[in-house]
């Protein structure tokens, strides 16, 4: 279905900068990504809130969150 926020996209460009992109701090290797990203390549899982209503698979949560 497609990529699934954590963060829906629509708080995370509240913290973008003028070029629309953020800055990500890796918390594995304790520093900041070299480049910055938009929000929608951060913070996402494949078919995170997927689900399936009556036996069809849809994503109408993601799309609710979206709004």
């Amino acid at each position: 279905m497609g990529n699934h926020h954590y963060i829906p996209q629509l708080y995370l460009r509240g913290f973008t900068s003028q070029n629309g992109k953020l800055q990500v701090y890796n918390k594995e290797f304790l520093n900041f990504e070299r480049d910055k990203h938009t929000p929608k390549t951060v913070f996402f899982e494949k078919n995170k809130n997927t689900i399936f209503l009556n036996g069809v698979e849809t994503d109408h949560i993601e799309h609710l969150y979206s709004t």
